[in-house]
């Protein structure tokens, strides 16, 4: 087993069922560990201290599930806090809960509690965690004491909610019961006992227990629409519509959502990409698992690894173009049309507008779900589609001795595949186009086909393997 993993209450569940004896680290966390024993299993805090020469120091923080994985990452930043100060914090006698009075903890102050420890989550998680705060807690709560609001009161908020928010009232929920569990261990009186004792979010889901989730629409491009869809985004792309002109924005919007079908990439992955991060000789593109670079939107690969995708033939001869268009030194391949230093951002109303255009529903998280589906249509087994997607793969101590980036050409066998499938589907798409255009006609050009064949000295027989009588209607 990796020695490093990030904590979650299913892996470290398991751990302690197994009753292995092992000891692993948190990859969020620096210096949480969680050893498990034959009596229980614990979290402890190993750091060297800053300044200090000698061996790191070792806390116990406590048994596990007594302390959840989030009290033990609250504590270990703190600890951590200190030790990079040069305090050693076995001789702070400082708890890092906050004493308070007995009139209790008013929600606003929770709130604000909940967003100082969090400030380490995505921007755009943190964002939208704010917007339900400060939307979906009534105003009239933010003065009251968190403790007293009530089961009751959360259901009845909810259905509140649900009047127009159908998809957001399950998310006020969560956001709640977010600041509670975070802010329980934080808050103690005067005899060190919690303030915040049982979470009334968990009966308040029971009250609404047959109030289904709306499930998420998970938009994709189905085979039937496939053809078609390439083909017209190619031809928007290029400025080649009668009645639908596009401009530069949309125009570069095209050409990132035929990226991300071909190479199957995340759209927040497409639109940072970098020249930098691609060999155009070697025909590869690799993602970095992180970036140095912060606050540009993209910080790495959600996994956190290294990502190698070798171009097909279609995702190369674009990127291709692309390049030779280059305007100048621009470090980005879909570059901001109003600050070319910058990466292409907002999508505005394009997606829409290809949706109208096509004729079916479209977001551009559409490609990567569309790419996968090819790629189980095409044969290729869940392992490959995994990697392909650079989703999370631990494999053991097998997997981490499996590089991907072995051998890029025969990974690119399956994007190839992909690829030939998309190009299949809009060659297809484009010849019933051409036929209805020119107003077809079947049986003269069958009687073409035959005359042709015929001067080639091919027998009857040998044109029947490639034309079945009543399929193709052969003529006799």
């Amino acid at each position: 087993m990796s020695k490093k993993k990030r904590f979650n209450k299913t892996l470290l569940s398991n751990l302690v069922r197994e009753q292995q004896k092992v000891t692993i680290s948190d990859t969020e966390v620096s210096g949480l560990k969680f050893s498990v024993g034959r009596k229980r299993s614990t979290f402890h805090f190993e750091k060297r201290i800053s300044g200090r020469k000698g061996s790191p120091i070792t806390i116990t923080l406590g048994a596990f599930p007594v302390i959840s994985i989030e009290e033990a990452r609250q504590e270990a930043r703190r600890l951590a806090n200190l030790c990079e100060k040069g305090i050693d914090p076995r001789k702070q006698k400082q708890p890092s809960a906050h004493h308070i009075e007995s009139s209790g903890v008013p929600l606003q102050e929770a709130i604000n509690r909940f967003f100082s420890m969090k400030a380490h989550l995505n921007a755009a998680t943190l964002s939208k965690y704010r917007t339900e705060t400060k939307n979906h807690f009534p105003a009239s709560w933010k003065s009251k004491c968190i403790t007293s609001i009530t089961p009751e009161m959360l259901v009845q908020q909810f259905h509140e909610i649900r009047k127009t928010a159908r998809d957001r009232c399950f998310e006020f929920l969560k956001v709640f019961n977010n600041v509670w569990s975070t802010c329980a261990p934080l808050y103690l009186d005067a005899e060190d006992k919690r303030i915040l004792k049982e979470n009334p979010v968990p009966l308040a889901r029971q009250m609404i227990r047959h109030i289904k989730q709306d499930q998420p629409q998970r938009i994709i491009i189905p085979a039937a629409h496939l053809g078609k869809f390439v083909a017209l985004v190619e031809q928007w792309g290029e400025n080649q519509i009668t009645g639908h002109p596009s401009s530069v924005f949309q125009q570069r919007f095209c050409h990132l959502v035929l990226l991300c079908l071909f190479t199957g990439m995340r759209g927040i992955e497409a639109k940072n990409l970098r020249w930098e991060y691609i060999d155009l000789q070697e025909e590869v593109i690799i993602l970095p698992g992180q970036v140095k670079t912060k606050g540009m939107g993209f910080e790495g690969t959600k996994n956190k690894r290294d990502h190698l995708i070798p171009l097909s033939t279609e995702a190369a001869k674009l990127l291709k173009t692309l390049h030779q268009s280059r305007a100048s030194m621009i470090p980005f391949v879909f570059p901001s049309v109003s600050s070319p230093h910058k990466p292409f951002s907002k999508y505005g109303t394009a997606p829409q507008e290809l949706s109208e255009l096509v004729g079916i529903p479209f977001a551009l998280h559409a490609c990567r779900r569309t790419f996968a589906s090819i790629a189980d249509e095409v044969g290729l087994d869940f392992l490959k589609v995994k990697r392909s997607l650079n989703h999370s793969f631990e494999g053991g101590v097998t997997g981490g001795y499996i590089n991907p980036s072995f051998n890029p050409a025969k990974r690119r066998e399956y994007f190839q595949l992909v690829c030939d499938y998309i190009l299949r589907c809009k060659a297809e798409f484009l010849g019933q186009k051409r036929r209805q255009e020119q107003d077809f006609n079947h049986k003269e050009a069958l009687l073409k086909v035959q005359r042709y064949a015929l001067e080639l000295g091919l027998s009857d027989e040998d044109l029947r393997l490639f034309f079945t009588e009543g399929e193709v209607g052969w003529v006799a």
